[in-house]
């Protein structure tokens, strides 16, 4: 199983850019790769590692999945709001990535969206795998809404890149707090 995780994520890493694939020209297909691959193909991957290939054995496989969900969604917005800035010279090189399609106007609610996901799939994992998932979850309302007030304020400006920045360190931080979660409700 860990070859063909592997395998997928080598096809998603390599045909995001390049031909005759090239996931990032295709309306969606570019952010949904990168969903999987630093979501939930990372967290299962990791996890038969982890686990000495007994994970389809057992429930962990799908608590694994569920876990990928947020942090991949979260990578996914790093590349969402790091394509605002680019929009108009991604169109030209027929980069039709989705802030290309919707526009920076409507790719804020997407945005939005996404976030609002990374905050319901952690609640649903503070009470599927632990409580102590409600530290990355009360982070992230406090801090994520911030960055996304911000979006929506600066979204066609220079001063874009507060939030540019702001995701990068969301996702960061959140990744930590996931880490020291199950490192809590292992040991308490």
């Amino acid at each position: 199983p860990i070859i063909l995780i592997a395998f997928f994520g080598v096809f998603l890493g390599y045909f995001y850019t390049a031909p005759p694939i090239r996931l990032v020209a295709r309306k969606g297909l570019g952010e949904l790769s990168i969903f999987f691959a630093f979501g939930p193909l990372m967290t299962v991957g990791a996890g038969l590692v982890l686990f000495n290939n007994n994970l389809f054995d057992s429930d962990y496989f799908y608590n694994l999945i569920l876990l990928g969900i947020p942090i991949g969604l979260l990578t996914t917005n790093i590349l969402l709001i790091n394509e605002f800035p680019d929009m108009e010279s991604d169109m030209k090189t027929g980069k039709n990535h989705l802030v290309t399609v919707l526009g920076k106007k409507n790719s804020r609610y997407l945005y939005l969206t996404i976030f609002s996901l990374v905050c319901l799939f952690t609640l649903l994992l503070s009470f599927k795998i632990t409580m102590f998932f409600l530290i990355p979850l009360i982070f992230s309302l406090f801090y994520g809404f911030g960055i996304c007030r911000h979006l929506f304020k600066f979204y066609n400006q220079r001063s874009l890149v507060k939030a540019n920045w702001g995701t990068i360190k969301l996702q960061g931080i959140y990744c930590s707090l996931i880490i020291l979660s199950l490192f809590l409700s292992h040991y308490l």
